[in-house]
């Protein structure tokens, strides 16, 4: 009986802890927890990001302050090359202001650039007066004054180049030109400069077949001629069987180039082959002027010494170089020094006041 009940107790005991152990391992379960958010992996240290820039701001710079003034002795058609040289982007630092009738005592103690459209009579009063301003003249004169800047320029020495191209090219020295007679710029002498370029080449330019004629015979009309005009201008020389022509700016227009075209003459312009035209073009002749003007600028603007600045000739050849080669321009642009020089006047001589009766 006692067996019995030692077993019993056994068996009851083993059970009990069976179930004990079972409660315990129960409460040891994992339990799932949330699911786990990757993390971004960085290429490179978080505080070496490249960050937004800044914009770099460069300061404004004041403009060229510059005054435009005809002056004594001033020639406007010069003033009107430097308005037109103006109209580039890459003058926009330039900023203008036209003074008539500048005096010294109207020029301020800022700092500008005045220039004169000629050589002024008191030119030396100006560069007297104290202050930042500096001095531009447009003149064939080198005066040796402080804060001058001299561009070499001489309106008439473009029309004795065409003169002296037209007699380099024209077969049996039949040559003519169509020039203004009213140019701000050339004034009431064009005809006469442009002929003493020509006869400074051939001296008096007399053909040598019939008939016997002194050349160039030139076509004078306002520049506000029409087309129309000009070619009735160029009808009224065709006697003396012209057969090269010089075309000022104020004469080319398409319709005289078609004229030109159909009597198969030779043409010298002062610029670029006129666009779509197909006639003989010899080439063109230009002092380059507004290219000084942009010069003139940009050095004064950099902070150069004054100094002396010579246009330069531009000279084209065209479509027939056995009538217009290089050998040819270069003779041009030795004229031109010589010019430049003094060393030939582009005006007919005036024989000093002994000479005259």
């Amino acid at each position: 009986m006692l067996k019995k009940r030692n077993a019993f107790f056994s068996f009851t005991t083993i059970l009990l802890l069976l179930l004990l152990g079972s409660f315990l391992t129960g409460c040891n379960i994992p339990k799932a927890g949330p699911t786990a958010v990757p993390t971004l992996e960085l290429d490179a240290d978080p505080t070496s990001a490249p960050t937004v820039e800044e914009i770099a701001y460069t300061p404004t710079l004041p403009p060229l302050k510059v005054w435009l003034t005809l002056g004594s002795n001033g020639n406007s058609g010069i003033c009107d090359l430097f308005r037109a040289a103006l109209v580039t982007p890459e003058l926009s630092f330039v900023q203008v202001e036209e003074v008539e009738n500048l005096t010294p005592s109207m020029i301020t103690a800022d700092k500008k650039l005045v220039v004169f459209c000629g050589m002024p009579e008191n030119l030396e009063e100006f560069t007297a007066v104290s202050g930042e301003s500096v001095y531009a003249v447009v003149g064939n004169e080198n005066r040796n004054l402080p804060n001058l800047w001299t561009i070499g320029y001489d309106p008439a020495n473009e029309l004795f180049m065409a003169g002296y191209f037209l007699g380099l090219t024209a077969n049996d020295w039949r040559g003519s030109g169509m020039l203004p007679s009213d140019s701000a710029l050339y004034g009431e002498t064009a005809s006469e400069i442009f002929s003493n370029g020509m006869h400074y080449f051939c001296g008096r330019c007399q053909s040598v077949s019939p008939p016997y004629i002194v050349f160039p015979q030139n076509v004078m009309l306002p520049e506000s001629a029409s087309p129309a005009e000009w070619i009735s201008g160029m009808d009224q020389v065709s006697s003396s069987f012209p057969n090269t022509w010089y075309i000022s700016a104020s004469a080319e227009t398409l319709e005289v180039l078609s004229v030109m075209l159909e009597k198969q003459h030779a043409v010298i312009t002062s610029g670029e082959k006129p666009e779509g035209w197909q006639g003989n073009w010899l080439g063109s002749v230009h002092v380059d002027l507004k290219g000084a003007f942009t010069q003139l600028l940009q050095r004064v603007d950099n902070g150069e010494s004054p100094t002396v600045i010579i246009p330069e000739l531009k000279v084209i050849t065209g479509i027939q170089a056995s009538l217009f080669n290089e050998g040819k321009k270069r003779n041009m642009e030795a004229v031109y020094s010589n010019l430049i020089k003094g060393l030939v006047s582009p005006y007919s001589p005036v024989p000093p006041a002994s000479f005259q009766p």
